[in-house]
């Protein structure tokens, strides 16, 4: 029977050493550029002299595993849903440590602490990290002021030149005292049984299973342009391509909250990089390599979309950066990069990154010219688009994010031109690579204004089975 986490010493521990070689500061700067402003240039080029065998692979490959994932959603949607889990009596829980990275965040702390309070796990098995940046007072005060669970920590992280929550995270682990570990950000509104059924599911599992992802799910979508389409976009990613990618074994890019992995793995890993700006993703890929597994979990985590354009227009382009991070790190040695993650894995991997960064860079360099200046492509070239295009919104279709049909429609249709708004974005982030800037762009949040069902205390109070 696991012990009571209270009766665990409080003390530090180290992380195991691992390759550094797969971590971005071990890259040399100049190295990063040129690899960058290759590319770049590469597609400028491109564009300009049509190469149109390279472009209707790029494109015919890219829309493989959208078409995956429709194929299933449509004719065998029971597959992409996680495994029902029975619960573990309380005496068998396993400990958890909750990690909450958390820098300016004063007005989201009520929130934080409210949430935390719903979550339906024994208290004696249950701590919870609030880790804060050494110079960060007004989010210290509100911290020091809410009204946390028993078992709530509050760790000042050391004070570095670029605060990234990963360094945050990496300190949170040498304190954690749990046997399993999860991340939440300061927007999350986890369900009250997340933990309970990744407990179950990490006890029913072979140890080969190190994590569990929460789909992510955006509240008060379709308020305008942006918010409709992120939600979507969600929806896409964490309904149907990343349970895809689970089913069959792959390596998963893995979503900035809501991981739950086995402590010790993550430790003998080396847990995150903590200058990269997409840790999350990158360590998915990192634990494939080492030959874990990672599946998803039925109950979700809810957020809300950024609300302005520069918000928005800040996260993607952190999120970028860290991609491109992230395929420079893995493709500087490809052949142990193709070992690790396996033939399919490693196509995956590359489409799924050339995918995320490419998408807005190709609108502007592709379809813009088309429109506004007459260009012409071959009919095969037309051919492979519009059936890259028709996967994709097929696929949409079917994760409806508003109440209204013909809204869901609209935001669907409009999807190019969500895609040609990535443009932006993903050319300030590799200009921000290539330029060695590699500051955390931080997103600022606001209190949600939803109140989700499962928050009545009469439903998450009962025994479940």
């Amino acid at each position: 029977m696991p012990d009571d986490i209270t009766s665990r010493p409080v003390k530090a521990r180290n992380v195991t050493a691992i390759d550094s070689v797969f971590f971005i500061a071990s890259i040399k700067p100049a190295r990063l550029s040129a690899a960058i402003i290759t590319v770049m240039v590469g597609l400028l080029a491109a564009s300009f002299f049509t190469i149109s065998p390279l472009l209707i692979l790029g494109l015919g490959m890219t829309a493989f595993p959208y078409l995956g994932a429709l194929i299933l959603r449509i004719f065998a949607p029971h597959l992409l849903k996680p495994e029902k889990a029975t619960f573990l009596p309380d005496h068998l829980l396993p400990c958890y440590t909750i990690l909450l990275p958390l820098h300016k965040e004063a007005n989201m702390i009520p929130q934080l602490a409210h949430m935390m309070r719903l979550i339906d796990y024994p208290a004696a098995r249950l701590e919870i990290l609030v880790l804060l940046e050494a110079r960060d007072l007004p989010t210290y005060r509100a911290a020091m002021r809410a009204n946390w669970p028993p078992n709530t920590r509050i760790i000042i992280v050391p004070h570095r030149a670029n605060p990234t929550k990963p360094f945050a995270c990496n300190h949170g682990l040498r304190h954690a005292r749990g046997d399993i570990l999860v991340i939440y950000d300061a927007e999350d509104h986890p369900h009250p049984q997340q933990l309970r059924e990744a407990a179950a599911r990490f006890h029913a599992a072979p140890e080969r299973l190190a994590c569990l992802q929460a789909p992510l799910v955006i509240t008060e979508s379709g308020r305008h342009f942006l918010e409709a389409h992120f939600a979507l976009e969600y929806g896409v990613l964490f309904g149907a391509l990343l349970p895809t990618l689970a089913l069959f074994g792959q390596a998963l890019p893995l979503g900035g909250t809501s991981n739950h992995f086995r402590t010790k793995v993550l430790r003998d890993i080396g847990g995150w990089d903590s200058d990269n700006l997409t840790e999350d993703a990158d360590l998915g890929y990192r634990l494939a390599r080492k030959k874990y597994q990672i599946r998803m979990l039925e109950h979700p985590t809810y957020e809300n979309a950024p609300h302005s354009f520069k918000i928005w227009f800040m996260q993607r382009t952190r999120w970028l950066s860290g991609h491109i991070q992230t395929w420079c790190v893995h493709m500087r040695t490809p052949a142990r990069t193709r070992r690790g993650l396996g033939v399919i894995g490693f196509i995956l991997f590359n489409l799924f990154m050339m995918t995320r960064v490419m998408t807005g860079p190709s609108h502007a360099l592709f379809v813009v010219p088309v429109l506004l200046f007459g260009a012409t492509e071959s009919g095969l070239t037309l051919g492979v688009s519009m059936f890259s295009y028709l996967v994709v919104i097929g696929l949409a279709l079917c994760f409806p994010q508003s109440k209204s049909r013909w809204r869901h429609v609209f935001t669907v249709i409009t999807l190019p031109l969500y895609w040609l708004c990535l443009a932006a974005p993903a050319f300030f982030a590799a200009y921000r690579m290539a330029t060695h800037e590699n500051e955390w762009l931080k997103s600022p949040h606001k209190p949600g204004q939803s109140v989700r069902r499962w928050r009545l205390r009469s439903i998450f109070r009962k025994r479940r089975h």
